[in-house]
């Protein structure tokens, strides 16, 4: 029973302190940095940015980030799609856009998963930056120009993550993860910056440097979220990974729970890859920011974990007499 008392109090306090420690990073972000950044000056020069979205099965809903992508306003640009072995009608529908757009299509006949697609078209980007979107995204117009002013602002920067927001609200699930996007997720991403380290880019969508990409060796193919995996290498290259809340675009998130526990789990899968990859090489890093933002990390399993085994055993003790 100490064992279960130990447990529960784990299970209550622990999110209590890291939402405390959160809302502080976050309030310090916002009075530091965020509030201090000035509009935008559309006549700048700036360099080019290559778009990649990669699709699997997206017929419904690829139509439109193409066409957002394409109307732009940004001046230097080029979009590849990569068509990833899709069974619907999305390499029809592409062939079709491309009477109206112009974009490099790639079309792999056999699905080789999504860090494979990227890979393919980030080695045939013509220019230094890379954005990533995925095929069921809008992008704000300003998106572009506030992401690539970051690396002439930031030394050494490898990637700039956007504030996701979401697209499909009217159902509960939908009201719950808007929330969730607008509150709880942008907090601890501004929370994380003032660490030094974000946990994660967005996989939805993020501008990267090419030469990151390439010291990094790109995504890896073996892993079950990209964008965590890449995230880490990034780090563990001495680059810095930003986080700019203007950056607005609107995502299609699950609607169904089978849905969303599918997700979640896909993601939690993916930390605990990178913590089991990267153990030995987060200690060579000296940087107490880093340790702390692993041990977060490594916490939050644990607190799962808790949780998962706390109900067990309530389950296994109870009194059905």
């Amino acid at each position: 029973m100490q064992i279960i008392y130990h447990l529960s109090s784990f299970l209550l306090y622990y999110p209590l302190v890291m939402s405390v420690f959160w809302l502080i990073g976050a309030l310090f972000y916002y009075f530091l940095i965020e509030r201090k950044q000035t509009a935008i000056d559309y006549n700048k020069q700036r360099e080019g940015i290559t778009f990649i979205v990669s699709c699997f099965n997206e017929a419904e809903t690829i139509t439109a980030t193409v066409t957002n992508i394409s109307k732009l306003s940004y001046p230097q640009k080029e979009l590849i799609v990569i068509n990833d072995g899709s069974q619907d009608d999305t390499a029809d529908v592409l062939l079709k856009l491309k009477e109206l757009y112009s974009f490099q299509f790639i079309d792999l006949k056999q699905n080789q998963g999504k860090a494979n697609a990227l890979n393919l078209a980030a080695k045939k980007a013509r220019y230094n930056y890379i954005m990533c979107v995925d095929a069921d995204t809008i992008i704000d117009d300003p998106a572009p120009y506030y992401m690539i002013d970051n690396f002439y602002t930031y030394e050494n920067l490898g990637a700039v993550t956007g504030n996701p927001r979401i697209q499909n609200k009217k159902s509960l699930l939908g009201k719950i993860q808007t929330v969730e996007f607008a509150s709880i997720i942008g907090g601890i991403k501004r929370a994380q910056s003032m660490n030094g380290y974000i946990n994660t880019i967005s996989g939805v969508f993020t501008l990267l440097s090419k030469k990151a990409l390439e010291d990094c060796q790109y995504w890896d193919i073996d892993m079950v979220t990209e964008d965590i995996a890449l995230s880490w290498k990034m780090h563990l290259h001495n680059y810095v990974i930003a986080y700019e809340p203007h950056v607005l675009c609107w995502m299609i998130v699950p609607e169904t729970l089978r849905g969303l526990l599918k997700q979640r789990i896909r993601w939690a899968q993916g930390n605990q890859e990178v913590l089991i990859r990267d153990f030995r090489k987060v200690f060579k890093k000296k940087s107490l920011p880093f340790w702390f933002l692993f041990l977060e990390q490594l916490v939050s399993i644990v607190w799962v974990t808790s949780i998962v085994f706390t109900l067990i055993y309530l389950l296994l003790n109870l009194n059905f007499h």
